[in-house]
């Protein structure tokens, strides 16, 4: 290459930094910005009717998980009353027949608290998309 003339540069368009201080002080000083009130155009009574909508939903969701909350803590103590039921019954018994009813008494228990938790679910998919998320 000549001493007179300047390579290619493809990443610098060749302007230098006191060129780019001016350009930004020159679109500082130009553009101005635009007061919020003309920003947007709001429709306040369609605001309010979502917001009521909004808070609609939420407290039908609160009466939902309220209500499921109470149906399962009836559940549990149904459950709690026959597993001591259950228990003051094996008192009397020996070893051997205690481990064999223990077993059936575990396994009924673990059906009825996935018969539990598939309610649950149930009622949750029953409730929609505007129930309890």
């Amino acid at each position: 290459m000549k001493d007179g003339t300047i390579a290619a540069d493809r990443f610098n368009a060749g302007y230098d930094e006191t060129y780019k201080a001016w350009l930004k002080g020159n679109i500082q000083s130009i553009s101005s910005p635009v007061p919020n009130s003309y920003r947007s155009v709001e429709d306040k009574e369609s605001k309010t009717l979502i917001e009521l909508r909004e808070q609609e939903e939420d407290k039908y969701a609160l009466e939902s998980v309220t209500q499921e909350l109470e149906s399962l803590r009836r559940n549990l103590g149904e459950l709690n009353l026959w597993i001591g039921d259950k228990k003051s019954g094996m008192c009397l018994e020996d070893w051997e027949e205690k481990g064999r009813r223990s077993e059936g008494y575990l396994l009924m228990i673990q059906y009825r608290l996935q018969h539990l938790m598939t309610q649950n679910k149930r009622s949750r998919s029953e409730a929609g998309p505007s129930g309890a998320s």
